[in-house]
C-alpha cells in the first residue's frame, strides 16, 4: 500500500511539475515582451531595451531546465527569435523589432497552449 502511494505521488509530481513549471516561466516571458512591446509602441527605446533584455535573461534562464519537458524545435525557434531581437536592438531597426516580438510572443504562447496539460493536448 505504501509503495502504491508513493507511486501515485511521484506520478502526480512528475505530471503537474513540468505544468507549473511552463506556467509560470511563459507567463514571465510574455510579461517581458509585453512590456517591451508598450514600451516601443509609446516610442520609448530605453524601457524597450530593458525589457527585451530582460526577456532574454529569463528566457536563457528557464532554457536550462525547458528542454527536459518540451521539444527542442519550439525552443530553438523562440531562442532565435531572442536572438534576433538582441540584434534588432542594436541595430535600433524598431519597425523590424516590433514585428519580430509579437513574432516570438506567439511562439511563447504557442509553447504555453501546445504543452499545457489539458485532455485536448493529451489524446
Amino acid at each position: 500500500m505504501i509503495i502504491a502511494v508513493a507511486l501515485l505521488t511521484l506520478t502526480a509530481v512528475l505530471c503537474i511539475g513540468p505544468h507549473l513549471f511552463l506556467e509560470h516561466h511563459t507567463a514571465r516571458l510574455l510579461r517581458s515582451l509585453d512590456s517591451a512591446d508598450t514600451a516601443l509602441q509609446r516610442g520609448d527605446r530605453f524601457a524597450a531595451a530593458s525589457a527585451v533584455t530582460a526577456f532574454c535573461q529569463d528566457f536563457e534562464k528557464a532554457n536550462r531546465r525547458f528542454p527536459l519537458f518540451f521539444p527542442h524545435e519550439k525552443l530553438d525557434a523562440i531562442e532565435e527569435s531572442a536572438t534576433l531581437l538582441t540584434l534588432l536592438l542594436s541595430q535600433q531597426d524598431t519597425a523590424h523589432l516590433a514585428e519580430e516580438l509579437s513574432r516570438c510572443r506567439y511562439r511563447v504562447d504557442h509553447l504555453r497552449q501546445s504543452e499545457r496539460l489539458t485532455l485536448t493536448n493529451i489524446f
